[in-house]
Formats: structure tokens, sequence, C-alpha cells
């Protein structure tokens, strides 16, 4: 049996040719999580050891032009229906905060990426969905402000508090691998040169110098649990962080279901954000009955006019 010594050897040699699939930790009766974050811990620790004594910039001051960075590589007008439906709701419910739509033409104006970091994404050895985990860490590390995916749906008003926290995300009460709930990274928000954003901004630069493949998809949520695990102000910082928006994911789960009036409302006034998805197909009638989508689409098109 392979012990923990002989699989971070092999994870070394296995990301220059191909990557790791989970199943062949499984296989070799092997947490891959445990695995994955002790490979990149022991090959990454001088930027763990450049921040370890970092503290976090404190505030309690809104940022009243704190920005609300959203990114369709696109632009808008080439985006999903659904994408520029969540864009409105992030316009509509700004609170007079900037909304910075990034692009493919305006992103070098909001941030700096290393050259060679550019270079692989346009030999695909880094995919757009990993260089927008690079891109929000380094906008957020520069700017400050809230990070949102283009799918997500905001409901009712930004609530002014997030601008003021030194960091804040999304805390659900759930279990799962490696977030546990604590955060998602889809929804980010902190202080300009905050310590969590400049923190994983600095490991993926150090990764992609070292490396030309991704050792999980989930890179993203390895480095901020390691981050977690090894920078006593980040860990504060995250657990400063009090649960909120617990349905996240169940107006995309009940886009299936026929519409009813009052479990849709009840729904959507409960909180602030919800995650959607543009790459599912939707049915718009269930046994001929509107279903929640088709009412959704009816609700928000008039704000796209």
């Amino acid at each position: 049996m392979h012990g923990p010594l002989h699989a971070e050897e092999e994870v070394t040699h296995m990301i220059g040719t191909t990557i790791l699939k989970k199943k062949i930790y499984h296989k070799l009766h092997l947490d891959s999580d445990k695995v994955v974050e002790s490979f990149l811990t022991k090959h990454f620790h001088q930027v763990i050891d450049t921040y370890k004594n970092i503290p976090n910039p404190s505030t309690t001051e809104v940022r009243k032009k704190a920005p609300i960075l959203v990114c369709w590589w696109q632009g808008e007008e080439n985006a999903p229906e659904i994408v520029r439906i969540c864009i409105a709701s992030i316009k509509r419910n700004a609170q007079d905060h900037p909304v910075v739509l990034i692009t493919k033409s305006n992103w070098n104006e909001w941030t700096d990426i290393p050259d060679f970091i550019l270079r692989k994404v346009e030999s695909s050895q880094i995919s757009f969905t990993h260089f927008s985990d690079i891109l929000r860490m380094a906008l957020l590390a520069r700017h400050g402000g809230l990070w949102l995916d283009a799918t997500m749906f905001v409901a009712n008003p930004i609530p002014e508090t997030i601008f003021s926290k030194s960091y804040w995300t999304i805390h659900r009460e759930v279990s799962n691998s490696i977030t546990k709930g604590r955060w998602t990274g889809y929804c980010q928000a902190g202080q300009p040169n905050a310590l969590i954003h400049s923190f994983c901004r600095d490991f993926f630069y150090a990764y992609w110098t070292k490396y030309d493949k991704l050792v999980d998809y989930f890179l993203i949520d390895y480095v901020m649990d390691i981050g977690y695990r090894n920078l006593p102000h980040m860990q504060q910082l995250i657990d400063s962080v009090s649960p909120s928006n617990q349905r996240v994911l169940d107006l995309d789960r009940s886009f299936h279901l026929v519409y009813e009036q009052e479990a849709y409302r009840e729904l959507v006034c409960s909180q602030t954000f919800f995650k959607l998805n543009w790459k599912r197909i939707y049915a718009t009638d269930a046994d001929g009955m509107v279903t929640m989508y088709q009412h959704f689409l009816d609700e928000q098109r008039p704000f796209l006019t």
C-alpha cells in the first residue's frame, strides 16, 4: 500500500504529465484531499511563510465606492439570457456601488496578471474556469469590494455591511470535504490588499510558475483551506463570518417545479443571493403548467429592456 510520502512523490511526478483522478487515490486507499493539500503545503511553503505573520487591515467603515466585480469574458451583449438577468439584478440591487463588468477588452485596466499566466491561458494549459479564480483574487487584492460570479442572482438590496468587513463570503451550514461551508468562491468580499485574497493570488502565481497542469479542479478551495490551517489571521477572518444565505442554491433547484406564487415569493424574499447555472436547460412547463423557471423569466425579462 502506498504511504503518504509515496503519494506526494506520485503527485509530483504525475502532475507533469496528466491530472491524477480521485478514483486513483481511492484505489490506493488514500484520502485524496489530504494528499493534495499535503503536496501543495510542502511545495509552496514559501508563500505560506511569507504570509504567516501578516495581519489583515482592519476596518469598520463602509466604502461607499467599493466596486462590485463581475466577469463575463465575452461581454454582456454576448452572454446567455440567464447571465444577463443576473447582471441586471446585481446592478438593480447595488446600492449605489459601481458594478464593474470585467471582460477580455477591459480586464487589464483593472489589474495585472503575469505574462506567463496569460500565455498558459492562451495555450489552454490554464482553463478559463481556473483563470477566473486567479482573476477574482487579483482584482479583490487590488481593489477590494465584492466579487460575484455572473450567475449570481441578487434578489434584494446588497447589505452595506458587506463593504465594511475585513472579509466576507457566504458561509453555509453544510458539510463538504474541502470548504465545509466556510466560504464560497463565487461570492467573496474584502478590503484592498486584504490577507486572504493576496495570499490566494500569490499562491496561484507560485503554482503556475512551477507547473503546467492543474492538480485539482478545486484548487481555489484547497488554497483557501491551506491558508485557514496555516495562517492564524486568515483563520480568524474566516471564522468571523456569520452564516448567511443558506438557501443560495434553492432557486436553481426549484426551477423544474410547477410555479406556486407563495413558495416562489417566500424563497426570493428570504435572502439576498442565489447561485444559478447558465449551462443547465430548464423546463418551461411541467404537465402543461408553468414552471418556476418560466415565471422567473417572465418576471425578470422586463429588466433587460
